[in-house]
C-alpha cells in the first residue's frame, strides 16, 4: 500500500487517514440510516452524536494520558492544552466517548441503549 495516496499541492494525503475518513463517512450514512428506520429520530441526530462522541473521546483521550503521564504534567501545566505535540490514549478514547454519549443521551431524553446497540454494530468500522 502506498503511504502518501495523493498530493495537493503540498497537501499529502494519507492513504491510512484517507481509510479511516471514508470509514467514518459510511458509518455515520449507515447509524443515520439505522436511527431513521428504528424511528429513534431523523438522519440529523446521528451527525449530532457523531459530534458529541467526537468530542468526549478526544477529551477522554486527553486526560486519560494527562492521568497516565501526571509527572511530566505537574512540571508542565500548560503542556496539558498541546494536543498538536501528540498525546492521546486510545483507551481513554473509548471511555471519555462512552460516557459524553451516554450522558448526551440523557439529556436530550433519547433511547440511551437503542442508540448504544445500533453505534455497536457499525463501530468494527
Amino acid at each position: 500500500m502506498r503511504r502518501v495516496l495523493f498530493s495537493v499541492g503540498k497537501l499529502e494525503i494519507y492513504s491510512y487517514g484517507f481509510a479511516v475518513a471514508l470509514a467514518l463517512f459510511f458509518g455515520l450514512i449507515w447509524v443515520g440510516k439505522a436511527i431513521e428506520k428504528r424511528g429513534i429520530g431523523k438522519f440529523d441526530l446521528a451527525v449530532d452524536l457523531a459530534i458529541q462522541l467526537f468530542l468526549g473521546g478526544l477529551i477522554g483521550a486527553r486526560l486519560f494520558y494527562v492521568v497516565t503521564e501526571y509527572s511530566y504534567y505537574l512540571k508542565n501545566p500548560l503542556a496539558v492544552f498541546k494536543i498538536a505535540d501528540g498525546g492521546l490514549s486510545f483507551f481513554g478514547m473509548i471511555i471519555g466517548a462512552y460516557i459524553w454519549g451516554v450522558i448526551y443521551a440523557k439529556r436530550a431524553k433519547l433511547p440511551t441503549w437503542q442508540l448504544a446497540d445500533l453505534i455497536a454494530v457499525y463501530l468494527p468500522l
